[in-house]
């Protein structure tokens, strides 16, 4: 967590957020040791993020093939609405405004 300067606190709370599943595909199984944090790697290309880019908690599975090779892909076949939602507005952007709204 500390790549990606988010606490576990905060870990916890974009977890329980999405609805303790994967905000890609849904599961409620991880499918490794814990939820990967996935952050847009145009931001940051190394394993470690500025914590600005993070875009939310994935399984195993979506983290390590799937949205990679969505990303990767050519273009005429990135056409999944739920993938493109994803991506345009992630569910960390969309907790961190909530978060901040409530501030206020």
């Amino acid at each position: 967590m500390r790549w990606f300067k988010i606490t576990p606190e905060e870990f916890g709370a974009l977890l329980e957020y999405q609805g303790v599943a994967c905000a890609l595909c849904g599961s409620v199984e991880h499918g490794g040791r814990n939820w990967n944090i996935d952050h847009d790697h145009d931001c940051c290309q190394t394993k470690k993020s500025c914590g600005q880019c993070i875009r939310g908690l994935l399984c195993a599975s979506c983290n390590g093939w799937r949205l990679p090779a969505y990303e990767n892909g050519p273009e005429h076949l990135k056409d999944s609405p739920l993938v493109n939602g994803y991506l345009a507005d992630p569910p960390y952007k969309r907790w961190v405004l909530e978060l901040e709204d409530s501030k206020h």
